[in-house]
């Protein structure tokens, strides 16, 4: 199966612990220096303190030791000392925060030392001039970032698998990866596993037990100990968590905040589940079991595998669905918040596919991966969806591996074959042909004439007595691509060719009705 590639993979784990600036050093003057009072408005805010947080703190404050872990290992937020630490990281966040009578929405001490707030322009000022703090960043709303074995040289005697792991069944054996995304679909078979029992003898490198409180535990191959948490939500009782799958965290509580009821989508759960497949397409791309027969559209794709098919996953979910189809989703405190949980959890590697800033290593969702890296956890973030042209890649930080995409011929194909003989092909999975069907363009479907959206077969614009038992010809834009055949679908009409006004990608999605998407 041909793909686009354009998600960070595991292959080996790897521990990096950059150097970091101390408190009053350059990197934190510089922050402080030439406050624009017109660069701050109204609105949802990060502070980031000056002091390090847990997982980079290498001591220097009187009665406080060290809380950073040593070389490869994971923070322990067990220890009397990091305790000790994150309350007097708490406490000093709460006395800044009182000198400008800000209410804390939520604090961060592992990651970040910092907080999340709804500020004035006013208090974002003064906040960003006091001298204790780091940074005060917007808290944007990120998208995710969309893009196989044998092009990644994985499979076959000499593949990676075998000459660097014994096998298939043994890549990524003992690791976690934490996926922080939309979630995870628990009936996909690529995340199938056993009940996990309470432990009965001394624990086993890789093999998860169940600990007195209820949570899956592994011992890893370093020492450490992953201990992960099965979060209940809606339509989720945590009963879904096995021998895969050893944790599921979500983070609702800016989403739910910041998005009135009625603009969120109707399918959307306030809990792991992933309604929009992002989530399940990476994590089952990283660690997805080995030989699942993959069907589309009844299609079979025959047998597919993770890049590491014997790792296990644990699940943060940051993103969700609302009726804006120009937002993300992906509010930048919920991602510090589960990089915050993951440093807990002790994950071995984080994935995220999510897009950030293209203008700076100090965003505070970056901060928060330099943390993890001094934890020990490795991580892999995409390139983003802009591009190729200059200054378009996210995630430049030099303590992330940012992975860009790659495009190789597509090899899932249609046509669309006109009564005059011409040929268009492009690219297809649908799994039936259309014969003897007239063809409109949807620009000339409208429901209301002039209706600019309706070139775009956007939702509720299409005239079904003009396109009912027609091929459809929808261009692409604003408006996700699925959405487009679900409106053609709507209207009556047979079949859709999505065409790409200027050259660009070649996808293909699980369409409503038959579909070849074409280029210019």
């Amino acid at each position: 199966m041909a793909l686009t590639l354009g998600l960070p993979v595991l292959l080996s784990t790897v521990a990096i612990a950059p150097a970091t600036a101390a408190p009053g050093s350059t990197v934190a003057q510089v922050a402080q220096k030439n406050v624009d009072p017109n660069s701050f408005k109204d609105g949802r805010y990060i502070v980031v303190l000056a002091e390090k947080p847990a997982a980079t703190y290498d001591g220097g404050t009187p009665g406080l030791a060290s809380t950073k872990p040593e070389s490869g290992k994971k923070l322990d937020a067990s220890k009397a000392e990091v305790k000790k630490y994150e309350a007097h990281l708490e406490k000093k966040q709460a006395e800044v925060a009182g000198q400008q009578n800000v209410q804390i929405k939520r604090q961060f001490t592992a990651a970040v030392n910092g907080f999340s707030a709804n500020l004035t322009a006013d208090q974002a000022i003064k906040l960003a001039k006091d001298p204790g703090v780091l940074v005060v960043a917007p808290d944007t709303e990120n998208a995710p970032d969309y893009s196989s074995t044998d092009f990644l040289k994985l499979s076959g005697p000499n593949g990676t698998w075998n000459t660097k792991f014994g096998g298939q069944d043994a890549a990524g054996k003992g690791v976690v990866v934490g996926v922080i995304d939309t979630g995870y679909t628990p009936s996909s078979p690529f995340f199938a596993g056993e009940q996990v029992e309470p432990l009965t003898g001394d624990p086993v490198v890789g093999e998860p037990y169940r600990t007195d409180d209820g949570k899956i535990a592994m011992l890893k191959p370093d020492g450490g100990t992953f201990v992960g948490e099965c979060q209940v939500g809606e339509d989720f009782d945590g009963s879904a968590c096995n021998s895969k799958v050893l944790a599921a965290h979500y983070f609702a509580d800016d989403f739910t905040t910041y998005v009135p009821e009625d603009q969120r989508s109707p399918i959307e759960k306030i809990s792991p589940i992933d309604v929009d497949s992002h989530g399940t397409h990476t994590g089952s791309t990283a660690v997805g079991n080995a030989n699942v027969e993959t069907f589309v559209d009844g299609r079979s794709f025959g047998l597919t595998s993770g890049i590491a098919p014997a790792a296990k996953l644990s699940v943060y979910k940051v993103c969700w669905e609302d009726t804006d189809p120009n937002t993300g989703g992906c509010y930048s405190s919920s991602s510090v918040a589960a990089i915050n949980q993951a440093i807990y959890d002790g994950v071995d590697v984080l994935n995220y596919s999510i897009s950030g800033s293209t203008t700076t290593t100090t965003d505070p969702v970056s901060m928060a991966f330099l943390s993890a890296a001094s934890a020990g956890i490795l991580v892999a973030a995409s390139a983003g969806n802009s591009g190729p042209t200059a200054s378009t890649v996210n995630h430049g930080a030099p303590w992330v591996t940012t992975v860009a995409a790659s495009s190789f011929s597509q090899e899932l194909q249609g046509t669309a074959e006109f009564s005059d003989g011409s040929k268009f092909r492009g690219a297809s999975i649908m799994n039936r042909e259309v014969k003897g069907a007239g063809v409109v363009l949807a620009a000339n479907a409208a429901i209301t004439a002039g209706n600019a959206n309706a070139a775009l077969c956007g939702p509720d614009t299409l005239d079904p007595a003009k396109v009912a038992g027609k091929v459809v010809v929808c261009d692409r834009g604003v408006f996700d691509r699925v959405a487009k055949s679900a409106e053609v679908a709507r209207g009556g009409g047979v079949g859709m060719i999505l065409v790409n006004l200027t050259s660009s990608s070649l996808d293909t999605d699980k369409h409503s009705i038959p579909t070849v998407h074409v280029n210019p």
